[in-house]
């Protein structure tokens, strides 16, 4: 948890990557849904920034609801190609189709498999599958934290 919004919401994120190992995954624990700072956010950690929704899911259509959750994996380790760390937004779309106990074992086994490059996370719905002994791996931010947002900010992650 951040002290404030006087205090630079990024700095904690950037402080845990900075420490974390080549080939970590850490959660990022959001109060509030905002792609714009998560894409401001994977510049600063100089990542690739993947927006799963976009790249992924709305391509299928409809038939989207039948990937399997390991599509969340493929789409991380084809973005890392290079060894570029990544950000891997919007994840939640596909998570959202299982069930919480899905859910739980899919955070647990990305929070501690070994991938290609590090691996950042986003959660807004649900942080609370995230698994306890993943709190070390884990960022939280609180709705405070976050610098205010415009109009503007909100319709840019609107699709």
């Amino acid at each position: 948890m951040v002290t404030g919004p006087s205090r630079d919401w990024i700095e904690p994120i950037v402080q845990r990557w900075s420490v974390s190992v080549e080939g970590e995954a850490i959660a990022l624990s959001l109060p509030a849904y905002r792609p714009d700072l998560l894409e401001r956010l994977a510049r600063r950690l100089d990542a690739r920034f993947c927006d799963f929704r976009r790249s992924r899911l709305m391509p299928l259509g409809w038939d989207a609801a039948s990937l399997p959750l390991h599509a969340l994996d493929d789409a991380a380790v084809e973005e890392m190609s290079g060894g570029q760390p990544l950000v891997l937004h919007n994840c939640e779309a596909l998570l959202s189709l299982v069930t919480s106990a899905a859910r739980k074992a899919w955070f647990r086994h990305a929070l501690c498999k070994t991938w290609p490059a590090r691996l950042l996370l986003p959660v807004v719905l649900y942080s609370s599958d995230l698994p306890e002994e993943a709190a070390g791996r884990t960022v939280t931010l609180e709705p405070d934290d976050l610098p205010p947002d415009s109009l503007l900010d909100r319709l840019s992650g609107v699709a």
